[in-house]
């Protein structure tokens, strides 16, 4: 979904689903556990959220957690440091 931001805050609907389907939920949290991912995604799908972002380790997870949902999967690459290879293992 592709909003000019003004015609966005222009419609006459002020609802909540609105302004949730245009939020990015972003957990990147590392070392974390399947269950709080898990937990994320149920989050994100109770409130229409546009997308969920993690880590690249966890978009697989994450794939089949919003299996059958329009919910977008975003990541980062090479956050926060700038550190890792350009080569990294994905699950």
């Amino acid at each position: 979904m592709i909003y000019k931001f003004n015609d966005f805050l222009n419609e006459n609907t002020n609802s909540v689903d609105k302004y949730n389907s245009i939020i990015d939920y972003t957990y990147l949290k590392k070392n974390t556990s399947i269950d709080k991912i898990k937990e994320v995604c149920e989050i994100a799908k109770e409130n229409n959220f546009h997308s969920v972002c993690v880590y690249p380790e966890y978009v697989s997870d994450v794939y089949g957690f919003l299996e059958d949902n329009n919910i977008k999967i975003s990541t980062v690459i090479n956050y926060p440091d700038g550190k890792n290879k350009s080569e990294q293992n994905i699950k």
